[in-house]
């Protein structure tokens, strides 16, 4: 009994002490106090630190901690927010299930550890662990926010994570998963089983931020397993790329993947520069140590233009093999495209065994370089990276051929050994990089152009179709060909410290043969280069094209500096240059350490065909320290001698200037009055007395100074007595175009001194009574004798004084100006006073304007400083007025004024009226002198610009104009109020091209000039009710509107349409009616307005009307007839120039059926050009041979060489066939013959140009 009631005992106390455990868990893990009692017990069981600020809720339900702090030594645990909601009873069923779990503010902080030594272990095979979780779970939303991280230097900020998933079984199910950092982002989802072979297919997401590019952002997928991984990626953002790759085994060391990787930019600030758009792919396949594939790459280069470039290549076992490689760039006219085989083997260690690097190379193709280069070539080489021990190149042309071969090294100094040939290169296809030779080819091809198109009206272009003769013609002489042969061995040395060594260079170039055939002249050149340490020696130059000629010897020091120089020519010439005999022996130092010696002559020296120098003769001796210069000659139409005898040291030459003379018929004779001693150097010039007087007056100049180059300081004497101005006639001859005649003398003394701090000027220029007189004109203009100008003063007071006396004129110009502290550009304050009454000098200076009548008042003001000068005043002609005898107008009432800035930055104002006609003009404008900018308005009514007997114009301008560096800008209207145009009857007019020049002598009497500034122009031009035009039988009044628009670099274009409103048109004495006619302007060129005309004429007597409708452009006019009642064409042609029907009896019918003809191929011939494009042919025509319409027959003509010309023609009516042939025997005879099958025939021309 007693054990039962023990037992019983003991029971119900480990019961009692079950239920107070389970109580106890219970309330610990069920209630608020219960995890805050966990939460003590862990402070106290926890090593380290461990706090929190406050608990809420449960641990078995949903609870949330704040501010939980745990530190233990170096590791530090904070955690500013965490809240779990989920459900425990979910653990009886072996799930875990958290509905919510946020954290945030989390700061992680380990101690650093030591890095870990590396593994001796072999990174493959990679096996990966089988992880299987003891129970399911299931994360209905998880966010981690603002998350630190620091291990030592290393940190990590994460932003936020965000997940949702869950397992199923094994495998684990990402519905979501997200994480943020700083220029960071990824997503991800999908599902993978992490047992076994891993099988996984998971969707991602990656967005960063490129420094210096932006965002990108990759999106892609990857599916597979542990023995095969398929991934694809397509990148946007600064560049667009595709991946689609194949990865077998790639856990092991048989790793292989194979696939597609594809880049594209798009715009030109991507990662590649200045590419407009790229496309790159590489299609290819490898292992971890070997890669093979075809790689591709087209794009557009902002400067190149587009481009293509393929290759197909291998890297394996250090092994680097290239078997193909194609490349085009349009822009640049590159194409290249080789095959064959190239390989690298590398060594192991490449850094350290660069040397040991093997290179073979067999490759060939085609390269094509613009119209340069069109040649096969092969390339052979073997060699390293530091050497070539053989290498051959070949190229093979249609007609050329080159070869390079040899061997080189460059490893420590250069050393080579090759030979160089090349056979009939055409020099034509490089004449637009090589300009001496382009010009020559432009003159000698456009001259066969002009001979072959004389009267033809033809013009000849030079285009590479004229220059590549060969295409046109295979039987065209070779012309500009040359072929070259040398070897060369040698080595060039290299110092660390200063680059290059001359102890270690020796060079041996041994030029064979250069010979050939340029511009229509032999070509032959041989010389040979030796260098061997500091000597450099050209021997045995002998170069001979055509007459020219040039033989000598050349020799140089780099130690001393020196070289050696003898060398005689003939006949040479280059461009528009040309030297007939030339000859030098000279010794120089190229560092002027001495002056040269020696001697140097020229013999006709010209340019343009216009002597420069008759014959020049240059003496260099030295003699016991002294240098002599001695020249000699004639040059510019001047006899001239110089001698001159000193020494040259530190850079400085001292001596005397012994003898200077120079004689011309113009500017007569003047010579050196006495030996003068003179200092050149850089920074200095000095001058002992230098004067010269002319032989046949009393008349000379003297000059003294020490100046310094440098500082721009000084003294200058210098002095001008008797100087005739008739001297000058020749120089202002060439501004005025009739004779000038000038008289009088100048007398001019000048003393300067400039200094730190000291300033001081004495100079005035006195002219006696003198005369400038136009004999043709009948104009003269007298000046009286006074002081002309006087400038004196020192640093503080300079003053200056101007007086022009006129004896003819009343009036005159007088001035005054003050400067003071003029060494620091101080104030300054003068005035200016303008008074001429009588203004026939401008018929002198102008002769385009005559009888001019007028005064000319002004008074102007200077002040300001002289760093920034202030004008003020004004300056008007009042009651002008005068005739221009080229426009037959006369101009009066023309009142304008000049007023001053007044203020720095302001501009100048201008405002002028003028009459002529009945109509008048006003002028008003600015003018900016910094910025030399001006803006002009231009208003006027019924202004009669023109009143000749060709054309009487008038004109109402509403026009603004702005003038600048850049250029012209017009904008406004013109309005042509009145117009009657009457040109004189002429039978033709030809126009000259922009490329006419008309020579008489050596005197150019006329050619184009471009015009320099820019013109941007959009007027309306306007035509009034009485714009009227008679000319070559037509009479009518015009009307209508143009927009006319000029643009720099582009053709004068126009916009609008001009009518006919009344008028007739009268043909042999016959009216015509115009009933309608239209010039329309559409926005192309101005000189080819759109045609819409027609003519008509009614013949009562026979009720018949005729007429002719005329369209299509004014280059290309379409002419076609109508007539009530029907009839041919030629009969129409008959009632509109006749009035009547063709005579049955005579050869009119004949006449006016050839005349349809004629205006029939007015349209035809553009057709016969296009037709003889496509044929290959120079000429397709219809031609009437006879006065019958059954001659007609058509024609094809071509150049068969540049002078030899064919045409052969077939009768379209009549079975006749002609043959022509027409041969240049010289630039000035032809000889043509003509044969058919019932005649032939033979002539020699001789043509002269004028």
């Amino acid at each position: 009994m007693m054990f039962w009631h023990w037992l019983k005992r003991i029971l119900y106390i480990g019961l009692t002490l079950v239920i107070i455990v389970l109580t106890g868990v219970t309330l610990l893990l069920t209630t608020h106090t219960g995890g805050r009692l966990t939460l003590y017990a862990a402070e106290q069981v926890l090593p380290g630190d461990f706090t929190y600020d406050r608990w809420q809720g449960a641990i078995l339900r949903d609870f949330e901690i704040t501010d939980l702090r745990y530190r233990n030594g170096e590791t530090n645990i904070e955690v500013d927010y965490l809240q779990l909601r989920w459900r425990p009873w979910q653990l009886l069923k072996r799930q875990f299930h958290a509905r919510e779990l946020e954290v945030s503010g989390v700061r992680l902080q380990l101690p650093e550890v030591e890095p870990s030594e590396p593994s001796s272990e072999p990174l493959f095979p990679i096996e990966l662990p089988n992880v299987e979780l003891p129970f399911s779970v299931r994360l209905d939303q998880v966010l981690l926010t603002d998350i630190a991280f620091q291990q030592g230097e290393l940190t990590q900020q994460i932003e936020r994570i965000q997940m949702r998933g869950r397992t199923r079984g094994d495998a684990v199910h990402i519905h979501s998963f997200s994480l943020t950092m700083p220029d960071f982002h990824t997503q991800l989802h999908g599902i993978i089983t992490p047992t076994g072979r891993y099988p996984l297919n998971l969707n991602t997401l990656l967005r960063l931020e490129v420094p210096g590019y932006g965002p990108t952002t990759v999106v892609g997928s990857l599916n597979g397993d542990t023995d095969s991984l398929q991934l694809k990626q397509q990148i946007s953002g600064y560049l667009s790329a595709e991946v689609d790759v194949r990865v077998n085994q790639p856990l092991t060391e048989d790793l292989n993947w194979q696939g597609l990787i594809r880049i594209l930019q798009s715009t030109p600030d991507g990662l590649v520069p200045d590419v407009e758009w790229l496309n790159a792919s590489l299609q290819g396949s490898g292992t971890l140590s070997a890669v093979a594939g075809e790689f591709r790459i087209e794009g557009k280069h902002n400067e190149f233009g587009a481009f293509v470039a393929s290759s197909e290549a291998e890297f394996a076992n250090q092994r680097f093999a290239l078997d193909s490689l194609f490349l085009r760039a349009e822009s640049l006219g590159l194409m290249l495209d080789w095959r064959g085989g190239a390989t690298i083997n590398t060594a192991e260690n490449v850094a350290q065994n660069m040397a040991d690097t093997d290179i073979q190379l067999s490759m060939g193709g085609l390269l094509r370089y613009q119209d340069y280069l069109d040649a096969d070539i092969t390339l052979n080489l073997h060699g390293t990276p530091t050497r070539l021990d053989t290498f051959e190149l070949s190229a093979q042309s249609n007609k050329s051929q080159l070869t390079l071969s040899g061997n080189a090294s460059w490893g420590n100094d250069l050393e080579w050994d090759i030979a160089f040939a090349i056979d009939d290169l055409l020099l034509d296809r490089f004449s637009t990089i090589w300009p001496g030779l382009n010009s020559q080819i432009a003159q000698n091809q456009g001259a066969d152009n002009q001979s072959d198109n004389q009267g033809t009206g033809a013009q000849g272009n030079i285009s590479q179709e004229n220059i590549d003769q060969e295409t046109l013609n295979p039987e065209a002489p070779k012309q500009n060909r040359v072929s070259l042969a040398l070897e060369s061995s040698g080595r060039w040395g290299f110092d660390r410290s200063s680059g290059f060594s001359e102890d270690n260079t020796q060079i041996a170039i041994e030029l064979l043969r250069l010979d050939g055939e340029l511009q229509n002249e032999e070509l032959a050149v041989s010389a040979n280069l030796n260098w061997l340490g500091e000597h450099i020696h050209i021997e045995q130059l002998n170069a001979l094209w055509g007459t020219q000629r040039l033989v000598g010897d050349i020799q140089a020091n780099l130690n001393s500096t020196t070289v050696n120089v003898a060398l005689s020519g003939e006949n040479l010439t280059y461009e528009n240059f040309s030297i007939a005999e030339l000859s030098a022996d000279l010794v120089a130092d190229w560092s002027l350490a001495q002056l040269p010696t020696g001697s140097l002559s020229l013999v006709t020296a010209t340019q343009d065909e216009q002597v420069l120098v008759d014959n020049l003769s240059l003496v260099l001796s030295e003699h016991s320290d002294n240098h002599h210069i001695e020249l000699q000659g004639t040059a510019l139409a001047t006899d001239i001698a110089l001698a001159l005898n000193g020494n040259w040291q530190d850079q400085s030459w001292q001596g005397q200037i012994e003898t200077f003379s120079f004689a011309n018929e113009e500017y007569e004779n003047w010579r050196l009055r006495r030996v003068a001693n003179a200092v050149f150097s850089r920074e200095a010039i000095s001058i002992d007395e230098f004067c010269i007087n002319n032989e046949m007056r009393e008349a000379g100049l003297c000059l003294a100074a020490d100046w310094n180059l440098l500082t721009q300081k000084g003294t200058i004497d210098a002095r001008m007595d008797s100087l005739q101005l008739a001297l000058l006639q020749p120089i202002l001859q060439e501004l005025i175009a009739d004779e000038l005649n000038l008289s009088g003398f100048l007398d001019a003394d000048v003393a300067l001194l400039i200094e730190d701090s000291q300033l001081s000027i004495e100079s005035a220029v006195n002219i006696s009574d003198s005369n400038i007189a136009l004999p043709q004109q009948d104009l003269e203009f007298r000046i009286g004798a006074s002081e002309l100008l006087r400038i004196q003063g020192d640093q503080n007071s300079l003053t200056a004084s101007l007086d022009l006396r006129t004896l003819d004129l009343a009036g005159g110009i007088t001035g005054q100006l003050r400067v003071t502290d003029a060494l620091n550009l101080g104030p300054m304050d003068g005035r200016v006073n303008v008074q001429l009454d009588n203004l026939g000098i401008i018929s002198i200076l102008v002769p385009e304007l005559q009888a001019i009548v007028g005064r000319i008042n002004g008074e102007l003001g200077v002040g300001g400083n002289l760093a920034a000068p202030v004008l003020t005043g004004y300056i008007e002609v009042l009651e002008g007025g005068g005739e221009v005898p080229a426009a037959g107008i006369r101009v009066s009432n023309l009142n304008m004024r000049l007023d001053a800035p007044g203020e720095v930055g302001e501009p100048f104002s201008l405002n002028a009226e003028a009459q002529s006609g009945d109509g008048k003009v006003n002028i008003a404008g600015r003018y900016f002198f910094p910025e030399q900018r001006a803006d002009v308005e231009i208003r006027g009514e019924n202004f009669q610009a023109v009143q000749t007997r060709e054309l009487a114009l008038s004109i109402s301008p509403n026009l603004d104009i702005i003038y600048s560096a850049d250029g012209l800008r017009a904008r406004g209207e013109l309005t042509i109020p009145s117009a009657l145009i009457t040109p004189p009857d002429i039978e033709t007019i030809d126009s000259s091209s922009r490329d006419t020049v008309i020579v008489r002598g050596e005197e150019t009497v006329f050619s184009f000039e471009e015009e320099s500034l820019p013109i941007d122009a959009d007027i309306q031009v306007i035509l009034g009710n009485n714009v009227r035009v008679e000319a070559f039988g037509f009479d009518g009044r015009l009307e209508g509107r143009l927009r006319v628009r000029e643009q720099p670099g582009q053709q004068t274009s126009a916009v609008g349409t001009i009518n006919v409103a009344t008028g007739r048109y009268e043909i042999f004495g016959q009216p015509l009616d115009i009933d309608r006619g239209n010039f329309t302007f559409t926005g192309g060129a101005i000189d080819n307005p759109g045609l819409d005309l027609r003519v008509s004429r009614s013949v009562d007597s026979e009720n018949v009307s005729v007429g002719a409708r005329i369209g299509g452009s004014l280059r290309e006019p379409n002419l076609t007839f109508f007539s009530t009642p029907a009839m041919q064409d030629s009969a129409i042609l008959s009632y509109l120039i006749l009035g009547r029907a063709p005579g049955a009896d005579s050869g009119e019918a004949n006449v006016f059926a050839q005349a349809t003809l004629a205006l029939g191929m007015q349209g035809g011939n553009f057709i016969g050009q296009q037709l003889g494009q496509a044929l290959g042919v120079d000429e397709v025509t219809l031609d009437s041979t006879g006065d019958n319409l059954e001659n007609t027959s058509l024609f094809i003509g071509k150049h068969l060489s540049s002078r030899l010309y064919v045409k052969y023609g077939i009768g379209l009516i009549e079975p006749v066939n002609t043959f022509f042939i027409r041969y240049r025997l010289t630039d000035h005879l032809h000889f043509e013959t003509q044969t058919s099958g019932d005649r032939s025939g033979a002539d020699i021309f001789y043509s002269i140009e004028r």
